[in-house]
């Protein structure tokens, strides 16, 4: 017998009376009601990954995924996208790199919060494409009369040359994508390097020589931290990468003092709204601070 409850009912624990034909006391019966389950539509799973995307509906109710002797939980950093239709699983951290083969025919289970299970099979991805920066060489257009505080910080203007180093034999048709935002954000900046725009070289085919000019790329509003990731042909991502740090630095063309130490100078240049404050010392004892929408020279 199929028993339809109100839409009103909420998840949990509910009572049903039976009156039994012929007997005098109803029947209370204990019973569970459940929300729809979650509706697993995909298992996305690379070799030689500690993570896993499932793809589907109401997957806010997955609490984990098995897989042989594997559970993936999901990921503290993004656990179900704003539509609800994926998310992103991961093994623990001390956990062993999995031994999977790509097209490996895999069955494992999707725990859900309320204690049910769904079965799933899939096949194994391919390994993602994998890079790592071997070497990197700012390029200057002028004399820099600003010392940057980190061998990461790129000065807007300058032009960023390095060496990339893949896991696997990077294609032609392969690219590396940069981005200020690696959580996809429709607000982020991001642009690929390619073979096919001159802007990757292949040195041979696990040595890829990479070009960037992050001022010609976004114009002058670009700062922050970018990263990078390799890209498939088709469509397949590799992992973020930390970059470089893009900042924004004024120019400086004089400094003029009087005789009297006691007087102030005067400090002359553009876009000198890129300061926060300037001192007569590194500890900043006695700072002047510059207004916030200054225009002057």
């Amino acid at each position: 017998m199929t028993l339809t409850l109100p839409h009103d009912t909420t998840p949990g624990s509910i009572h049903l009376t039976v009156h039994q034909f012929g007997a005098k006391e109803a029947d209370l019966v204990g019973a569970t009601a459940f929300v729809e389950p979650a509706h697993i539509a995909t298992l996305q799973l690379h070799a030689g990954d500690t993570t896993a995307v499932l793809t589907g509906a109401n997957l806010d109710q997955v609490k984990s995924l098995t897989v042989r002797d594997l559970t993936y939980t999901p990921a503290k950093s993004t656990e179900v996208d704003s539509e609800g239709n994926s998310i992103n699983l991961e093994l623990p951290a001390d956990a062993k790199l999995p031994a999977l083969r790509p097209s490996e025919k895999l069955a494992a289970e999707v725990h859900l919060r309320d204690g049910r299970s769904l079965p799933i099979s899939t096949l194994v991805l391919a390994f993602r494409p994998a890079v790592s920066i071997l070497s990197r060489r700012v390029s200057n257009p002028a004399a820099a009369t600003i010392a940057l505080g980190s061998s990461n910080d790129l000065a807007l203007g300058s032009q960023l040359i390095f060496f990339l180093k893949s896991k696997s034999p990077f294609l032609r048709t392969e690219q590396i994508e940069i981005a200020n935002q690696p959580d996809d954000s429709a607000e982020a900046l991001h642009t690929t390097l390619s073979v096919a725009a001159g802007s990757l070289v292949l040195e041979d085919t696990h040595t890829i020589l990479a070009t960037f000019d992050p001022l010609k790329t976004f114009g002058p509003s670009t700062f922050g931290p970018f990263h990078l990731r390799p890209l498939a042909a088709d469509g397949t991502t590799g992992e973020w990468i930390p970059l470089s740090t893009i900042v924004r630095l004024p120019t400086f063309t004089s400094l003029v003092c009087p005789v009297d130490p006691a007087a102030n100078c005067t400090l002359s240049g553009s876009s000198l709204f890129l300061i926060d404050a300037i001192s007569t010392d590194s500890d900043f004892t006695s700072p002047i601070k510059v207004p916030e929408g200054f225009v002057e020279t």
